[in-house]
């Protein structure tokens, strides 16, 4: 730990798992889990599932979770929350979306091939609807 970064375990109410806050008073970084608070990190805003799923030109507010690798929207976007997580290990993102009628996951086109013809899963995105057990197809 360096000397001007002071840090100290947060523990949320109706929660076990304790956040590690961070403030660099020489730089003035705000970090949560050792993530930045406000930005999705690089490598999910790089990723092709990101890019295909809001065809990149979405810029997110967010702050990270108790679960490392994870990142939730501070506000909603459509009416909706999303929920990011990143796996470092095997480079992998799944994309969550929470409305109030129930939770999506995004899924990658390439999981389709040969179960849909080509242009619905080329033209269309694909969210499964946890709480109907569907998939949803919507237009990119």
């Amino acid at each position: 730990s360096h000397p001007q970064v002071y840090h100290t375990l947060f523990r949320p109410k109706d929660d076990d798992n304790p956040l590690l806050l961070q403030f660099d008073v020489v730089l003035g970084n705000f970090l949560v889990q050792g993530a930045n608070v406000g930005r999705l990190p690089v490598q999910v805003i790089t990723d092709r599932d990101f890019t295909r799923a809001f065809s990149g030109s979405v810029i997110f507010e967010c702050q990270p979770s108790a679960q490392i690798g994870t990142s939730i929207t501070a506000n909603s976007f459509h009416g909706s929350k999303f929920k990011f997580i990143y796996d470092y290990n095997i480079k992998s993102l799944t994309i969550k979306q929470i409305t109030n009628t129930g939770e999506y996951e995004f899924i990658t086109h390439e999981v389709l091939n040969g179960d849909v013809p080509y242009l619905l899963k080329e033209d269309y995105n694909h969210w499964w609807n946890k709480t109907i057990e569907e998939v949803e197809f919507r237009s990119r």
